[in-house]
């Protein structure tokens, strides 16, 4: 169990107390965010997504618990895209000026793969998330992605490749999100993996204009859920099962239900999606059963009269 939690009685209290002492190792959550491009200007379409985008999952997973230095960003010449946008802005109270770490070549997205292969535990989890142009590659399901800044493609069994470098980890949960996306399935599939695509392979996906910004839906959305709100801040609630808590199956959901555009796809023949928060923050209203591969990440409220079971 990974998460901060706000106790409001005191018995409650040393109930967690008992649960984290009899859990020997901490899991860790890495994410690997590669935005497949460069912004030129702000609000324009098909364009500064790359930016936006990116930058509102990064917000998503760092205010649910991620550590800065657990998430890696590849975007663009290896710099911050300068908006004049408000809500796309690094934070003063994050104590970072800039959110990018490397640029996006295929070399260093491979690299940093490497690097967490010898630093991954099998407890530790891994979220990945790509988003920018993709084509078939003759045939479905094989698919290559484009990083357009560049003119040069990562193909899906390469993608794959770098990934599969990773092999202790509890859990993934990858998020593709371009045009015949669903092409990765098939090379990254198994039972401790969730795969989000925006559509599947033999689609075409398209942007939205989202409050008033240009965004990949399947990205916009799976971040509003799963962080409450929307990066202007109107409230959102994905949580159909009623718990207090948005699990992956919940912000899937919301994301496809809100996506008039495309219709996304997935994969878990691991049944995770339904019982992994691989980020949670939220208030459990109900009493919930709590089993040893979930894991919290955010802050979760227990109230008065709720236990852990």
């Amino acid at each position: 169990m990974y998460c901060n939690f706000f106790i409001n009685r005191s018995f409650l209290g040393i109930l967690l107390i008992s649960i984290l002492m009899t859990t020997t190792t901490i899991p860790k959550n890495y994410a690997i965010l590669f935005s497949a491009g460069q912004t030129v200007s702000d609000d324009h379409e098909y364009d500064s997504e790359y930016w936006y985008d990116l930058f509102t999952t990064y917000k998503q997973l760092y205010e649910n618990g991620f550590d800065h230095n657990s998430i890696y960003a590849l975007y663009g010449d290896g710099t911050d895209f300068t908006t004049s946008v408000s809500i796309f802005q690094v934070p003063a109270g994050w104590g970072i000026s800039n959110i990018t770490d490397y640029p996006n070549t295929a070399s260093n997205l491979q690299a940093v793969f490497s690097n967490l292969a010898g630093i991954m535990t099998s407890n530790d989890n891994l979220y990945v998330w790509w988003l920018g142009h993709g084509d078939i590659d003759v045939n479905c399901p094989n698919v290559k992605f484009r990083i357009e800044n560049r003119g040069t493609y990562v193909y899906d069994h390469q993608l794959a490749e770098y990934i599969n470098q990773i092999t202790n980890y509890n859990k993934r949960d990858i998020s593709m999100v371009t045009c015949h996306s669903g092409g990765i399935i098939d090379d990254l599939s198994n039972n401790s993996t969730i795969i989000h695509a925006s559509v599947s392979c033999e689609a075409t996906s398209f942007g939205m204009e989202i409050e008033e910004y240009p965004h990949a839906p399947l990205s916009f959305y799976l971040a509003s859920a799963l962080n409450w709100e929307t990066p202007s801040g109107t409230p959102v609630n994905a949580d159909f099962k009623n718990d207090g808590l948005v699990d992956m199956e919940e912000a899937f959901v919301y994301a496809d239900g809100h996506d008039t555009v495309n219709e996304p796809v997935g994969s878990d023949p691991g049944f995770l999606d339904d019982n992994y928060f691989t980020f949670c923050a939220g208030e459990i209203v109900r009493n919930v059963n709590i089993y040893d591969d979930f894991v919290f990440t955010g802050n979760v409220t227990i109230n008065s009269g709720k236990t852990l079971a």
